[in-house]
């Protein structure tokens, strides 16, 4: 899964460390086309945010922020 993100990275031209590259890979199930989503995600949000280097910590933040507006979204729409 880690070479797999760090070519994507290449490809998409998005600059990452080898700790962003692992995190990915944890949190991608072990699925390359999931990898590839949360890479492609993530690189448009630190191309604004973070100068466009996406680090594990800087990765660890956006993902628990964004697990928790879909977790908020999902209990919405299921409440009303």
């Amino acid at each position: 899964m880690f070479q797999i993100i760090n070519r994507s990275a290449e490809i998409l031209k998005v600059d990452i460390d080898n700790e962003g590259s692992t995190e990915i890979a944890g949190r991608s199930r072990g699925t390359p086309r999931i990898a590839n989503r949360i890479l492609r995600r993530t690189r448009d949000y630190a191309q604004v945010k973070a100068n466009g280097l996406i680090t594990k910590k800087w990765l660890r933040n956006h993902l628990n922020h964004w697990v928790l507006i879909t977790m908020d979204w999902t209990i919405w729409t299921d409440k009303f």
